[in-house]
């Protein structure tokens, strides 16, 4: 499949999953992460929202360095694939990160393992509510390459079986995965710590020092370009600790990057879907204050600086 192709499939699957998981998640109350005021509602995109977009960021970024003549499976974002491991594979994953002397590596393989296992029962009701509703979402996940609903819903119902094996105290133990993966210096983890922090405000309230820090990384890792944390801070809404300014900037620069590498027509969609859910956000009064014109110049000069980051690294 031609990259450009790839690329504009898996954004619009991206974008289409964050106006169902959106609308989906205005209706469940979200805790507050402690990044924002107490008197002010958490918005939903703080917890599963950016657990189910994460896995096609990723996908996003595989299918822009897929080569010209790649397979066209390879569209397919992953969270509408399940992992190929077996029921005793995942088991052991867990299994040895547990172990003394298990590695950084071990321990985030293992706290993706769990992750998904904590939110089976969400991920079945998203992929119910895929199929039922119809409408433009549907159709969206049908165009994509290699994508069967009936065996999307039942790979997920098999993912919750399995996760059954696990009982609460270890699914527990993913935070302690995710912090021992982030003190081994293992990339990208500043990212995926910060996300878990902001899902349990119990725990970032007791390290309030870590929080910080872990904004601070993923702030910098987004201006250096980095196409996972800035399509992250497109659905945040300041729940990631970002000023409006910045999560505007982080915003632009996607879709500008978006553009060079899928066309403007990628562009407008993926536009269009964010106005959305912006819309759906001011319904549930996590709007993003409008920008006076000196701070929109200030946002401007930070979307350029991000733009050439990423062309630096590309």
């Amino acid at each position: 499949m031609p990259i450009r192709t790839a690329w504009t499939v898996a954004a619009v699957a991206a974008v289409a999953l964050a106006l169902a998981a959106g609308g989906w998640l205005l209706n469940r109350s979200a805790e507050a992460p402690t990044s924002l005021p107490p008197t002010q509602p958490a918005p939903p995109s703080a917890t599963l929202l950016g657990t189910l977009l994460q896995p096609i960021v990723d996908a996003k970024a595989d299918a822009a360095t897929q080569p010209a003549s790649a397979a066209t499976p390879a569209a397919l974002p992953p969270s509408l694939r399940t992992p190929a491991s077996s029921t005793p594979e995942e088991l052991r994953t867990v299994q040895l990160a547990l172990e003394e002397g298990a590695t950084p590596a071990q321990a985030r393989k293992a706290a993706d393992v769990l992750e998904r296992c904590e939110h089976a029962t969400q991920t079945i009701e998203f992929a119910y509510s895929v199929r039922d509703q119809g409408g433009p979402l549907r159709q969206v996940f049908e165009k994509t390459p290699g994508f069967n609903m009936d065996q999307w819903i039942k790979e997920k119902q098999d993912l919750q079986r399995r996760c059954q094996f696990f009982d609460t105290a270890t699914l527990a133990r993913r935070g302690e995965f995710l912090k021992r993966a982030y003190e081994g210096e293992l990339p990208g983890m500043a990212l995926a710590y910060l996300l878990w922090l902001n899902a349990h405000a119990n725990q970032a309230v007791a390290a309030p020092e870590l929080l910080g820090k872990l904004q601070r990384e993923v702030r910098q890792t987004a201006e250096d370009g980095d196409l996972e944390a800035l399509s992250t801070y497109v659905h945040s809404f300041g729940a990631l600790g970002e000023t409006a300014m910045q999560r505007q900037a982080y915003k632009e620069a996607w879709l500008r990057i978006l553009t060079e590498m899928s066309g403007p027509a990628a562009t407008k969609e993926s536009r269009d879907s964010m106005e959305n859910v912006e819309k759906m956000m001011r319904q549930g009064r996590w709007a993003p204050p409008a920008l006076s014109a000196d701070e929109q110049r200030e946002t401007d000069v930070l979307t350029e600086r991000v733009v050439d980051a990423w062309r630096k690294r590309h």
